[in-house]
């Protein structure tokens, strides 16, 4: 039968059967191995997904975020690029100051009260002063996070307000039902050699009910904390992280760079010329290299008896310029342009380009700018509260309750208003602001002490305060220094008529 199948090409079923399945077989060990290079693959992005969850997690715990706050406050003094970057957003965010104001409310001098908390020495030397400000700016820089602690008085509702360091604060208590809502801030500290540890409420947490105790410690009722956090981190965004952590490793690079270019260059600015010898002896090679060890900037290498050339300048360039992008990188990690955070506009800038506030970094310092607009308004709203429920107060008003949140009401209903404005960052020249008034006074729409305010950022005037004053009567109405001046000029003439003068003399 064999002999048959062979002549006529035919083939026995069994053999057809062999041949496929073997096919198939080897199809399938092919895809096999396809797929399973394919699941190796998988599971080494899964691994590297993991590495980067499991790094996140520790980042964002209390330990790390302290560990990493002491590095970024050590460079921030000791590397000159992340030095001069806190100072940089220190100067942009409150290099021209900020204005704190309350709208007025008829019977009620909220203004005074405003400006005794404010200007309170303790007060500005803790919080509202120029040092301190750049302090709490700084802070937000290497920290990322700034307590801020109100001390009542509740007899008299004065407010004193005092920073508690970040490495004192250890926990932040949450709603139970809302992670995004702080309740408590979890204080240790050691005084007179004890260490101790109370729970301070946030500021906004004002319940009916106030227990005593949390875990056997005190609870500082007295004492409510404003967190300012900034770059938040882990779970419900709790903690922050300083502007300045994302810099700290391209910081240190750029540094390492440099001092590696500087040693490269001191290196061969000690040979300018070279002495060959053709035979070329070791001996020689070996004093070259004791000569170069222990010569002069300018100095020159001899091998022997030979001819005189400057030393080979092939391969790759040698320049600091190279070592641009790592601090284009600091500048990234910290929102300001290269050319502003290296004093330098490069060989291809320009002065208007290196002094050019480009619209991110400038709606950056903005927002940060409303972060700390955020603050005033709370604090000195807390103050005005604190000087109505206080029983000896300089206020009165009516205790508004909703939930957990007490306010204060005057009368008529009105509760105060409290702003907090910093000058446009956009610089525009005077002339421009001033036509733009102009504009407004002709049209009309805008009251005399709004056109007043104006006028005085446009001219940058200082202490705006103490001039509406001068020019408003005891109910904060606007009396025109033209009027002033008048009626000041016809009582000087009537004094003057009953003296027996001549009036004319004084108009």
């Amino acid at each position: 039968m064999g002999w048959i199948q062979d002549l006529f090409g035919l083939e026995s079923p069994a053999v057809t059967e062999s041949a496929s399945t073997t096919s198939e077989v080897e199809s399938l060990s092919w895809e096999v191995e396809r797929l399973s290079e394919r699941l190796a693959s998988l599971q080494a992005e899964d691994v590297g997904w993991q590495r980067i969850a499991e790094n996140y997690a520790a980042l964002a715990s209390r330990e790390t975020l302290g560990s990493n706050a002491e590095l970024c406050r050590i460079m921030s003094v000791v590397n000159p690029l992340m030095k001069r970057a806190k100072l940089i957003r220190q100067g942009y965010i409150f290099g021209q100051g900020v204005e704190v104001s309350v709208r007025e409310i008829d019977g009620v001098d909220l203004a005074e009260i405003v400006s005794g908390f404010m200007d309170d020495e303790s007060n500005r030397d803790a919080v509202f002063g120029p040092q301190a400000r750049n302090r709490i700016e700084g802070n937000l820089f290497d920290d990322g996070n700034v307590f801020v602690a109100h001390y009542t008085n509740p007899l008299t509702g004065r407010v004193q307000v005092r920073p508690i360091p970040f490495p004192e604060v250890r926990e932040i208590v949450t709603d139970p039902g809302d992670r995004y809502t702080p309740r408590f801030y979890k204080r240790t500290w050691t005084a007179d050699g004890t260490e101790r540890t109370a729970y301070y409420p946030a500021l906004s947490y004002q319940p009916q009910s106030r227990v005593r105790r949390i875990d056997g410690h005190e609870v500082r009722w007295d004492a409510p904390v404003y967190h300012l956090a900034v770059n938040p981190v882990g779970e419900g965004a709790s903690w922050g992280i300083g502007d300045g952590f994302a810099a700290i490793p391209w910081a240190r690079a750029y540094k390492e760079f440099l001092e590696d270019w500087a040693l490269l260059m001191k290196a061969l600015a000690r040979i300018a010329w070279i002495l060959k010898d053709k035979n070329g002896k070791a001996q020689h090679m070996r004093a070259v290299a004791k000569d170069a060890a222990d010569g002069q900037a300018g100095g020159f290498g001899y091998t022997g008896s030979g001819e005189l050339e400057a030393p080979s300048k092939s391969g790759a360039t040698l320049d600091a310029e190279s070592g641009r992008p790592l601090a284009a990188l600091v500048a990234s990690a910290v929102g300001v342009t290269v050319t502003i955070l290296t004093a330098d506009p490069g060989t291809t800038g320009a002065r208007a380009v290196a002094e050019t506030l480009d619209q991110p970094m400038r709606l950056e310092m903005q927002a940060r700018q409303a972060v700390h607009a955020e603050f005033y308004k709370a604090s000195v709203g807390y103050a005005l509260e604190q000087a109505a429920i206080a029983p000896r107060g300089p206020l009165r008003g009516r205790m508004i309750r909703d939930g957990d949140r007490l306010s204060v009401e005057f009368a008529g209903g009105e509760r105060p208003t409290v702003d907090a404005s910093f000058p446009d960052l956009e610089q525009v020249d005077v002339a421009t602001l001033m036509g733009a008034v102009s504009t407004a006074d002709e049209l009309d729409l805008l009251p005399p002490l709004t056109k007043l305010r104006l006028v005085a950022d446009a001219l940058k005037l200082k202490d705006v305060a103490d001039l509406i004053d001068e020019v408003t009567d005891n109910d904060g109405n606007f009396i025109p220094p033209s009027t002033q001046v008048g009626a000041a000029a016809g009582n000087a003439a009537a004094n003057l008529l009953r003296q027996g003068g001549d009036p004319a003399e004084v108009l």
